[in-house]
């Protein structure tokens, strides 16, 4: 049995044995009395600190919960110790230091690619690039002032996603050395020389004459630095701006289209909207109040969590909000998973709801029609603007729907004048509609309910068909074909318009100017116009 030590290094707690612990201490006692001739000492120490708490870090990732002599012995042996590095009387140790240093290299396989913030002119990324791809950054510094239209994005990107090189570690390892104890020893030192060098040159620079070129230089790299951040600082706010609109906007829409029980007044442009119950006309459409609500809630999670996505990112760059919620950008994205599926669900359910079609027809002979010319009119137009209505398009002929607690009125059907086969006017009555099965759709067009008004020298239509308040709307539609006898006229009210559709007349005219005349049936040319002037068909 051991005794176990828990210790705190650099930052990070680790349970050591015993002997471990000594050793440790021991390794880093040298190490710190090599190095106590160096101004950065303590720095020094602090970063193989660090590389050996990495080392430790990644032995624990495995079966390995306390750190022996064995995991030690590996550390010391990857970072070498410190009189292979540190021997001020001796040369032949300096040389023993280079052989140890390319021993350790060559366990080095890549330089890992990260920004030089020592060596940059604006960002660092070309003096970064040089060390993996082993050439002067120069070279690449002239690449991106030729071709900068093309590669400003792609060096913006690379200044977002490539991270730069702060620690000792980082930064050996984007120049692909050995992390160990002379390589970040020297380069800390190197470090503290360049600093001491810059000032001593900038001092003598003060004292000696200016450099009228190296200072034009410098002020324009600060110009383009600060346009560069500006513009890029400008261009975020704006983004931010139209993601936050776009994103409300749409987060407003849906909750109102897709959660509101009522809309008192909505126009679009294709569709006037002006009904109490929006949920009636929904649940008409989808059959019954569950597939609505799973409707609803997975159309609404669709589109409402990219919209506060948006938002989101929207306030995040306007406000300069660098702290990221992983846990809510996963939560989120689950439920617009669970949207999209609902939708899907939904939607191939409701298609389904279409899919067959059939038709029933009523044929009725006007035997009480006695006259030779009978009068079409129509009854009184049962839709008016506003009066709770839902319509699509505009003027005479489009869809519309009436909604109440009893009925549920559609229009507009369509009458059309055809030359009858007998000598009585006829009545040929065509409902139609759709749904899952066959069987289903002849079902719901049965119960279509049109009603027409016939006395002796007048038929009366419409304006409007019935179906069930419970019933599903399933695309029920009312075709009227009036069966003429040759030789007998009808005379066409004005308000029949609504309803008219296209007839072939010998003049070939439009509804709209055949109403409010008389037509005669005849043998060859059909539909003929009596006392017509011919400017006005």
């Amino acid at each position: 049995m051991k005794k176990t030590v828990t210790i705190n290094l650099s930052g990070i707690v680790f349970t050591l044995d015993e002997d471990a612990y000594e050793s440790l201490q021991i390794y880093l006692n040298s190490i710190r009395k090599g190095f106590s001739n160096s101004e950065g000492c303590d720095e020094i120490l602090a970063d193989i600190e660090a590389r050996i708490a990495e080392l430790f870090k990644e032995m624990l990732e495995g079966a390995t919960q306390v750190i022996s002599m064995k995991e030690l012995d590996q550390v010391i042996e990857v970072m070498g110790k410190v009189e292979d590095f540190i021997d001020d009387d001796s040369e032949e140790t300096e040389n023993s230091q280079e052989h140890t240093n390319e021993e350790q290299g060559e366990k080095q396989a890549y330089s890992r690619l990260y920004r030089d913030g020592e060596k940059r002119i604006l960002a660092g990324i070309c003096s970064g690039l040089s060390y993996r791809l082993q050439i002067d950054p120069i070279w690449l510094r002239i690449l991106f002032v030729v071709f900068a239209g093309f590669f400003i994005p792609v060096y913006v990107i690379l200044w977002i996603v490539i991270p730069e090189a702060k620690t000792t570690s980082e930064k050996l390892e984007m120049k692909g050395e050995p992390i160990n104890i002379g390589s970040i020893g020297k380069t800390i030192e190197d470090s503290l020389n360049d600093i001491t060098d810059r000032i001593n040159k900038e001092t003598a620079g003060m004292k000696g004459p200016n450099n009228p070129a190296r200072k034009l230089l410098i002020r324009i790299i600060e110009l383009i630095t600060a346009l560069v951040s500006v513009v890029f600082r400008f261009v975020t706010t704006i983004v931010g701006f139209t993601f936050s609109i776009v994103g409300f906007t749409l987060l407003a829409t849906i909750i109102i289209i897709v959660f509101a029980n009522g809309i008192s007044s909505v126009w679009m442009p294709i569709a006037d909207v002006d009904f109490p119950n929006q949920t009636q006309l929904l649940t008409m459409l989808f059959g019954n109040e569950m597939d609505l609500f799973l409707g609803k809630v997975g159309l609404g999670l669709l589109i409402g969590i990219p919209a506060l996505a948006l938002l989101y990112v929207g306030i995040k760059l306007i406000f300069k909000i660098k702290q990221s919620f992983i846990g809510l950008g996963l939560g989120l994205t689950c439920l617009w998973i669970v949207g999209l599926l609902l939708t899907i669900f939904t939607g191939a359910t409701f298609i389904q709801e279409f899919r067959m079609e059939d038709e029933v027809v009523n044929v009725t002979s006007l035997d009480t029609a006695t006259t030779d010319t009978l009068r079409i009119s129509l009854n009184n137009d049962l839709f008016k603007h506003g009066d709770h209505q839902f319509r699509i398009g505009h003027g005479p002929g489009h869809f519309r729907i009436k909604l109440d607690e009893e009925h549920v009125y559609l229009g507009n059907p369509r009458l059309s004048i055809e030359k009858a086969s007998g000598d009585q006017f006829e009545v040929h009555l065509y409902k139609k509609s759709r749904g899952t099965t066959t069987d289903e759709a002849n079902n719901l067009a049965q119960q279509i309910k049109y009603l027409y008004q016939v006395s002796l020298d007048e038929i009366t239509f419409d304006s409007h068909y019935e179906i069930q308040t419970n019933s599903k709307w399933r695309v029920q539609e009312v075709h009227v074909v009036l069966s003429i006898p040759e030789g007998k006229a009808v005379k066409l009210d004005d308000k029949i318009l609504r309803i008219l559709k296209w007839t072939d007349n010998a003049s070939d005219s439009w509804p709209v100017d055949m109403v409010g005349k008389t037509w005669t049936m005849t043998s060859n040319n059909g539909l003929t116009c009596i006392g017509c002037d011919k400017d006005d068909l």
